[in-house]
């Protein structure tokens, strides 16, 4: 009986083993890194959420200022398209709750779009509407690249665009970046997949690209559940939020899955100094972040910028 039981339980074990290596355990090949993301210095690169979201308005010229003056390592800023065509910065797919207008930002030409007050709702850390009426509006690309030309971007093609447009923003963009010969300064991504393989077509793989959000959560999901060999990278950073409702992004399986991979890591949206200190010490390699200017300060303190 003995036997029998050990006949039968060695090819189970056996393959158990072999489903193990194979899913886990087997190397993988690293992504190939974009010389973008190629870091010389020890610390995480700050990057600047919309620009610096807490230090002024989101997705303007004047957060991109204050960033730059800071010193920062990226300035993240989200894209949606005009009626008339332009790209412009901007988070929302409506300009109602950072602007004194209402609507679709599909639906203003670029002229009716920059005449609203883009510090109207911005309250800062004191509490205050310190930015409007200061005649602060939301740019185009084509003025950030112009006014900032040696900074580097994180460049978020909005999901929330009208979808049958995805295609000419992608190659609006591409036609803007190699305008300005930006190729080796920007990163694009996106929440939606569908964006980022369109404007990878485009560019024939030439850009660096940030992972859409189901390739992320793919990416936990394979590691929390010891899988890890089946995910296959689509871009050269994956960004994360801390944790879900159902994971915790934040832990050493994440953090190791993708030193593995050879993949960058970089977390969203971190304001607070505590949890900071922790992404800091862990090693991770980018930090995106509101408040730059706190995240700069643990980092000089720590001698890491």
């Amino acid at each position: 009986m003995k036997k029998k039981l050990f006949q039968i339980l060695i090819p189970i074990i056996i393959v158990y083993l072999l489903v193990f290596y194979l899913l886990y355990l087997r190397p993988q090949p690293q992504v190939i890194q974009h010389d973008f993301l190629e870091s010389n210095h020890e610390g995480p690169l700050v990057i600047a959420h919309r620009a610096g979201d807490l230090i002024a308005p989101g997705n303007s010229m004047t957060a991109i200022e204050k960033s730059s003056e800071l010193g920062v390592d990226m300035i993240e800023v989200d894209i949606h398209i005009t009626k008339d065509g332009h790209l412009v910065l901007m988070h929302d797919p409506s300009v109602d709750r950072t602007t004194d207008g209402s609507g679709l930002v599909s639906e203003f030409t670029l002229e009716e779009f920059q005449m609203l007050d883009a510090g109207f709702h911005f309250l800062d850390i004191n509490g205050e509407y310190s930015f409007r009426g200061l005649g602060i509006y939301k740019p185009t690309l084509r003025e950030v690249f112009e006014r900032f030309p040696d900074m580097n971007y994180m460049l978020e093609i909005k999901h929330t665009n009208p979808p049958e447009l995805y295609g000419v923003i992608s190659q609006k963009l591409w036609e803007l970046i190699q305008e300005y010969d930006m190729q080796d300064q920007v990163m694009v991504a996106s929440f939606d997949q569908e964006i980022i393989d369109t404007f990878n077509d485009l560019s024939n793989g030439s850009i660096a690209l940030g992972t859409g959000e189901q390739s992320a959560f793919n990416f936990v999901i394979t590691h929390k559940l010891w899988a890890r060999n089946l995910f296959k990278p689509t871009g050269h950073a994956i960004q994360l939020p801390l944790h879900n409702k159902y994971f915790q992004f934040f832990a050493e399986d994440i953090i190791k899955g993708a030193q593995r991979l050879g993949i960058d890591i970089h977390y969203w949206t971190v304001n607070d100094e505590e949890t900071m200190r922790k992404l800091v010490d862990a090693g991770i390699d980018g930090i995106i972040t509101d408040r730059p200017d706190l995240l700069i300060d643990i980092l000089e303190e720590k001698g890491l910028k």
